[in-house]
């Protein structure tokens, strides 16, 4: 079933839009996907430091996935940094619109996408956050960084992958993380593309089970 996704628009008009203005003298820059629906005027337009101090806050909409019962995985994705431009020279200025698909078993769900940014965050109050259900004490979080390309057939460019082992995760426990991001499993060739930043929380109901 594919996932719907806001954000991702390519056209001209949307290239053009201008990211970074100065407000009273200082600079802001436009809040991506959207602002928050209850706090649009505040939030549209947003210093560096303000976008990451709303970043690290709770997310407002959780969307669960899976159907397991040992317990509940809590992902939220909050950001990335330094990932490369895969839309350099398609149109001037145009930079890389990504968005990050986290599986989990038998889970799979996208985030939001935000355009033209190789910094993207995610705000809490956006697609972010995610209640897996667990099936078994051994499986990894699997997060693919993608470009996202309209156009028929959705072939987005994948920017990268990174592998959460849960393994070692204590119950009840906020964990913030940083990954870096790797296009190949193959050791010899692998190269960052930049970094990804989660926050996790597993949940158990039966400790007896949850081995």
């Amino acid at each position: 079933k594919a996932e719907s996704m806001a954000g991702g628009k390519s056209d001209l008009a949307t290239l053009a839009t201008k990211y970074v203005k100065k407000i009273d003298g200082i600079e802001k820059i436009r809040v991506r996907p959207c602002p928050d629906p209850k706090r649009k005027k505040q939030t549209e337009w947003m210093t560096e430091d303000e976008i990451q101090n709303e970043t690290m806050l709770d997310s407002k909409h959780w969307f669960d996935v899976g159907s397991g019962k040992l317990g509940r995985l809590f992902v939220e994705v909050l950001g990335c940094d330094g990932l490369p431009n895969l839309d350099k020279g398609v149109v001037s200025k145009n930079k890389t619109d990504s968005f990050v698909s986290c599986i989990f078993e038998d889970g799979l769900i996208n985030t939001d996408i935000i355009d033209d940014c190789l910094s993207p965050r995610w705000l809490p109050w956006s697609k972010r956050a995610f209640i897996y259900h667990i099936m078994h004490t051994s499986s990894q979080l699997f997060l693919g960084i993608f470009d996202f390309d309209a156009g028929f057939g959705n072939d987005h460019d994948l920017i990268g992958r990174v592998s959460v082992d849960i393994s070692n995760l204590r119950k009840d426990t906020t964990y913030v993380m940083k990954f870096d991001i790797f296009p190949t499993t193959a050791m010899s060739t692998r190269e960052a593309q930049g970094n990804i930043t989660i926050r996790l929380r597993l949940e158990v109901d039966d400790d007896r089970k949850f081995v």
